[in-house]
């Protein structure tokens, strides 16, 4: 499995906390499409605040790539993230339960760049590990 290095780029930046990394790999105009969230397409100023917030509620958050495809400008996969639910998660206070989710991802990219990307994520799953629902 050949994981793109744009995608390698933004694992690592996610496990190290960094979700502003996203500047240099999504493009400018980048529209990511999200289920379940409050708003269903973000732009990229509003995915890493979405996503500052999941990884303050969960430092430490480990990201992993368990399968990945790539057909000319589209690269699809699957993802794993691993942590520990030590910040407040929304209305949600810390409740240091460790929690394993999942999702899929596809990627439309032009000059290297993610221009759209639609994710899918088990939020279900993960207010459950949380004792929510």
């Amino acid at each position: 499995m050949e994981i793109p290095e744009y995608e390698q780029s933004w694992v690592a930046a996610l496990n190290r906390g960094d979700a502003a990394a996203a500047h240099g790999i999504f493009a400018p105009q980048c529209l990511i499409h999200m289920n379940g969230g409050h708003k269903p397409d973000l732009s990229v100023t509003e995915f890493v605040g979405l996503v500052s917030a999941l990884l303050s509620a969960f430092p430490g958050l480990q990201f992993r790539i368990e399968d990945a495809a790539v057909a000319r400008d589209k690269v699809a996969f699957r993802w794993i993230a691993e942590g520990t639910h030590s910040g407040a998660f929304g209305p949600l206070a810390a409740t240091g339960r460790r929690v394993v989710v999942n999702g899929l991802i596809l990627d439309h990219l032009s000059a290297g760049k993610v221009t759209e990307r639609w994710e899918i994520w088990d939020q279900a799953g993960l207010m459950q590990q949380l004792g929510v629902g």
